[in-house]
């Protein structure tokens, strides 16, 4: 899904139009998948924008503080796990670079705004930024104990994908 994402966005940057049944489908697939039932978790979430302003001024105040869940995804499907499925920071960065795309997708299209994809991805979005917050680390690939080495240069590939968007 990310790779397919990331070239569907690199097709709307070089000017190709897209449905915003794309961007809109793809992020309720996304929000479908991600795995419910994290602890509660308060932070601030701050864009390139804000966050040049705060450099650029520090009397600027941060953002409001955001309590959302910590949860992020996972290999399998929150439909064919059996038992809870268990959470990846590879695909948690996945699904949060694909939330992203899609994100700045709907925005892009007339009177998506204030859609109700939109506001269930910023959610989304929301509660894997707390997920990740509570268990990134670049040592090792954050989950289970058993995978700590298993597939840690695709979770830095995705980390560094998700620090590259830009919505």
């Amino acid at each position: 899904t990310q790779y397919g994402l990331l070239g569907l966005h690199s097709a709307r940057l070089c000017g190709i139009k897209l449905p915003a049944s794309v961007w809109q489908a793809a992020a309720q697939h996304l929000c479908q998948e991600q795995i419910s039932g994290g602890p509660r978790t308060s932070l601030h979430l701050i864009d390139f924008r804000t966050q040049k302003r705060l450099r650029d001024n520090p009397r600027t105040s941060l953002p409001r503080r955001v309590t959302s869940f910590a949860n992020g995804w996972s290999y399998k499907s929150g439909k064919q796990a059996s038992g809870p499925a268990p959470t990846r920071g590879s695909m948690t960065c996945a699904g949060l670079t694909g939330l992203a795309i899609c994100e700045s997708g709907m925005r892009a299209g007339k009177g998506s705004r204030n859609s109700k994809n939109l506001r269930k991805a910023l959610k989304a979005r929301e509660d894997g930024f707390a997920w990740l917050s509570r268990n990134m680390t670049a040592r090792t690939h954050p989950g289970a104990v058993t995978i700590r080495t298993q597939r840690i240069f695709y979770y830095l590939y995705s980390l560094e994908r998700l620090s590259l968007i830009h919505i």
